[in-house]
């Protein structure tokens, strides 16, 4: 007892009982199959549980007791000093034993109901806890909260031990049993499913492989993630879509993307559908372009003309239209044909080419212009012929 407390006839009511007899034995239990005991059987016998206990702890617990007997009372509306706490000891109108039990009432006059409890309620209703005891518990409380997230751990660290400390093992156990309560609702077991939580991680596994990782670097998944709702990398998660700043298939966002069975908006002026039709603004192309199809025109749009610079249309073999010009180097057999004729026409009038006819209403030479010009004469017999030369016009 830590302290002693006289009050005297200051209660309102007190009720004793015959004192016990005097201790004669002392069992620690320690586990299941380990106990130590010191004294005889002529009293009574104080059993207590402490994973810790020896055969000495036992003989000076009883050295300890020697001639103490219990003293069962019970006080009410008594004037304890509020100092006054469980285990202290208390004499009650010449009556020595010690407050076990305490009601107190805060009010103008400061009185508690104290007792030591009879036997009855000593071994079955109220037991009598150590301070060892009691300090102990109240680690493992405060442990409480790490022991059920270890519950995995603890659970193989307790069954290793069981042969030395059987108190502890009932505490933990508990532990466990909750824990694993929850995870054999997920209808996991350790073949299939499984999860490991330390200092650094906490990882989740099925089949021997892992399927989800919490680091402080982030959440790390694999296999199949379904999700109808929420954000993933900035992007709105929809019932069967990802959109950013809330984009959607055909909107006017000027920025923004939609990606979902119609197929990939970026912004308004961008699309490709589901059936492989590209909309844009405009482009640019680093590679080749390939097109089955190509117009322009109308309300298709134009073609300018700085768009065909030299050099940037090309034939087979080689041939291009380059400054500003057209050959006849690998073109269709119209233009061809056509172009040949002109081409035999120059060689004509600039004398490389010979004509077997050439037909024309005038003809200029230098300054002056000449048109064909019929004369007609009298012929030896007569008659009248014609003659057609060139004269001015």
């Amino acid at each position: 007892m830590s302290d002693i407390f006289y009050i005297g006839k200051k209660v309102q009511t007190v009720d004793t009982s015959p004192q016990f007899d005097s201790y004669s034995r002392v069992t620690i239990q320690v586990s299941d199959d380990i106990e130590y005991t010191a004294g005889t059987d002529t009293g009574r016998v104080m059993t207590l549980t402490c994973p810790w206990g020896t055969q000495k702890m036992a003989e000076d617990i009883l050295a300890g007791l020697k001639n103490f007997k219990y003293q069962p009372y019970k006080a009410s509306g008594a004037l304890v000093d509020p100092a006054a706490e469980l285990g202290d000891g208390i004499t009650v109108n010449n009556t020595f034993s010690g407050i076990y039990s305490q009601n107190t009432t805060f009010g103008r006059m400061f009185h508690s109901d104290i007792s030591a409890p009879s036997d009855e309620e000593i071994d079955h209703e109220y037991p009598y806890v150590s301070r060892q005891e009691r300090k102990v518990t109240r680690q493992l409380y405060s442990m409480a909260a790490e022991l059920k997230v270890q519950a995995g751990l603890i659970s193989a660290m307790v069954e290793q031990q069981e042969g030395e400390s059987s108190w502890l093992k009932s505490v933990l156990g508990i532990q466990s049993s909750q824990i694993s309560a929850k995870v054999s609702k997920t209808g996991g077991d350790a073949s299939s499913f499984g999860w490991v939580l330390d200092s650094s991680s906490w990882t989740i596994s099925a089949d021997g492989s892992d399927v989800l990782k919490a680091t402080k670097s982030g959440l790390e998944v694999y296999g199949k993630i379904t999700a109808t709702g929420g954000r993933i990398g900035g992007f709105d998660i929809t019932s069967n879509s990802l959109s950013y700043n809330n984009m959607t298939w055909g909107g006017t966002n000027t920025s923004g993307i939609y990606i979902g069975p119609s197929g990939i908006q970026l912004g308004k002026n961008f699309s490709v559908d589901s059936a492989g039709n590209l909309k844009a603004a405009s482009g640019t192309f680093s590679g080749y372009v390939k097109a089955g199809n190509i117009q322009y025109g109308g309300s298709n749009g134009t073609l300018p003309g700085y768009a065909l610079t030299s050099g940037t249309v090309y034939g087979g073999g080689g041939g291009a239209i380059a400054g500003g010009s057209i050959t006849t180097f690998n073109t269709g057999g119209g233009i061809n044909t056509t172009l040949g004729y002109a081409d035999f026409a120059n060689g004509v009038f600039n004398d490389w080419n010979t004509a077997p006819v050439v037909r024309c209403e005038c003809v200029r030479i230098g300054k002056d212009y000449f048109k064909p010009v019929t004369l007609y004469y009298t012929n030896a017999s007569g008659g009248t012929s014609s003659v057609t030369v060139l004269g001015f016009r």
